[in-house]
């Protein structure tokens, strides 16, 4: 593993999309943890500024090396238009001029220490979401790290940044709701349990309230 140290960053503002920062997190790569993650969509010169910032990191890919990460992908679009991830396994598609930008960060210390990933509202106020959770379509910026790598044994080294996630600025909210896009229709019967069914309608958007000043 390389002993490049990390340096900060914080993202331009964009669109927030697959955030999962509470509970059990998202199992990790290499299948032996997990993770909480957050990536946000930037275009046009946001997207360019935030590049280059992390191919500084990244730096020269020496000969025998494979590249295997940047922390960032184009997003594509395919015939039946649906956006899609680019991949060296699925690249064919019509390029939307977008780049998504992947943080992450084990969901505990070394020590079993649960991490937390705190939440900020557009005045920078620290908050609570109170249980809630960021839907895709919200709109904010990540604060985190980022930090070359390279390990593998000589005969398959392998190279790359990885984008550590630290904080998540929200500037609109979207609560993710779990819906399966169902509205109320007429007829007799009624969910006893509405709320774990998830048939709950629309998305709602939802201002957040500032509880304290951030340490970004």
């Amino acid at each position: 593993m390389s002993n490049d140290k990390p340096t900060l960053v914080v993202t331009p503002v964009g669109e927030l999309h697959f955030v999962n920062i509470s509970g059990k997190g998202k199992e990790n790569y290499n299948q032996d943890g997990y993770n909480y993650v957050a990536t946000v969509y930037l275009s046009g010169e946001k997207a360019e500024i935030l590049k280059t910032k992390i191919d500084e990191v990244l730096g020269e890919v020496p000969k025998g090396v494979e590249l295997r990460s940047t922390g960032y992908r184009r997003i594509l679009k395919d015939a039946e238009g649906n956006l899609f991830a680019e991949t060296s396994k699925k690249k064919d598609g019509e390029d939307t001029g977008i780049t998504a930008f992947t943080f992450q960060t084990r969901t505990t210390f070394e020590d079993g220490r649960p991490t937390t990933i705190n939440v900020y509202n557009k005045d920078a106020k620290k908050v609570d979401l109170g249980g809630r959770m960021i839907g895709n379509g919200s709109e904010g910026a990540i604060s985190g790290k980022m930090q070359r790598f390279e390990a593998g044994p000589k005969n398959a080294r392998e190279c790359g940044v990885s984008l550590f996630l630290n904080a998540i600025q929200l500037t609109k909210f979207v609560e993710y709701s779990g819906s399966a896009g169902f509205e109320a229709q007429e007829g007799e019967f009624t969910a006893t349990q509405e709320t774990e069914t998830g048939f709950t309608g629309a998305v709602e958007e939802t201002k957040i309230e500032a509880t304290s000043r951030p340490k970004l």
